[in-house]
């Protein structure tokens, strides 16, 4: 028999490797691992053909590396390697706490995607993405609106105070002042499969682990905006007190929520002290100010540093998944 080469790995929709074939120079294709996996990553050692021993794969379940004593001399211990941390597939949960916990509050940090394997995958043991290359920075999100109050007319409008509000020159800098960059959001804001007023009774992408778009309703009536879960939200399609669209626009200051960051306001008291003007502090009169700027890159900042600082990474393109699952973030 000629010596046997790889041919294609299957997976499945969350990453996980189900089946590797290879050619063996005779036979048009063999099957020489097929895997099934509990939830939350055991494999079924009884169930399809695993671990022959003719062609070992270590990059299984959401195609991490598994880190047991049959791949690995260091440990011995069954953990999979997400790069930020080690996850336990017997107990689903991670040995380590959720790096920006901080962010992600509401529920235990070693809690693995919220409990829910069989809809969510983590990438990288973080959670949405940051572009850093050759002295550039950008900051990309697509909007995806649909509801009663979704027109055209409504989203161009959303899309042009986005803009207006959010297009401006910015700046980061590492924390050694080091190396600095131009950043640039690109927010596109637009009609969910092209329709208007489109009601789906599903978003099928909203359940892909891998799609980092937001999708919004907007509603023909209501009062208040918010933003739940770091890409989903209800936003007014009118302005309030008798003021048009254009001068009570919710859509600038809930992209901010979209981009992780936090209410700089009470509705009993008003903005918060030394926020009247910033965006997250004021909806109508508020700007896009540099802090805000560096509150969504700082954690970015921190990581693209550490990664700089291995020579085998110069000129390469550095991507960062921004952590935005957070409680109701509501608009006054």
């Amino acid at each position: 028999m000629g010596q046997l080469k790889l041919e294609c790995i299957l997976k499945d929709h969350l990453g996980n490797t189900r089946m590797t074939i290879t050619d063996d120079n005779y036979l048009a294709s063999l099957v020489i691992d097929a895997t099934s996996y509990y939830p939350f990553g055991l494999i079924m050692k009884v169930i399809g053909k695993e671990g022959t021993g003719v062609l070992q794969n270590k990059f299984k379940y959401n195609g991490k590396e598994e880190q047991n004593k049959e791949f690995s001399d260091d440990t011995g211990l069954d953990y999979l390697d997400y790069g930020a941390r080690m996850y336990d597939a017997q107990i689903g949960r991670w040995h380590n706490i959720d790096l920006l916990t901080s962010k992600n509050n509401f529920e235990s940090p070693y809690v693995y995607v919220h409990n829910s394997p069989l809809i969510y995958v983590d990438p990288d043991g973080r959670d949405g993405i940051i572009v850093i290359k050759d002295g550039q920075i950008n900051i990309n999100a697509n909007v995806y609106a649909y509801g009663a109050g979704a027109n055209k007319q409504v989203i161009k409008q959303m899309q042009s105070d986005v803009n207006s509000r959010w297009g401006g020159n910015f700046i980061a800098q590492t924390s050694d002042g080091k190396q600095k960059f131009n950043v640039k959001i690109n927010v596109n804001i637009s009609l969910y499969e092209g329709k208007e007023k489109n009601d789906p009774s599903i978003i099928e992408e909203s359940w892909n682990p891998n799609n980092r778009d937001n999708f919004v309703e907007i509603g023909s009536a209501d009062k208040r905006s918010y933003v739940t879960g770091g890409d989903e939200g209800e936003w007014r399609s009118q302005g309030r007190n008798g003021l048009t669209l254009a001068q009570d626009d919710p859509a600038p200051h809930e992209m901010g929520h979209l981009l992780g960051l936090d209410d700089r306001y009470t509705d009993k008291n008003g903005p918060n002290k030394g926020w009247e003007i910033n965006i997250m502090g004021s909806s109508q009169k508020g700007k896009v100010e540099q802090r805000n700027i560096d509150g969504i890159l700082g954690d970015a900042m921190k990581a693209y540093q550490a990664w700089s600082q291995d020579k085998n990474n110069a000129g390469k393109e550095f991507k960062y998944e921004i952590n935005t699952n957070k409680p109701n973030k509501e608009n006054k």
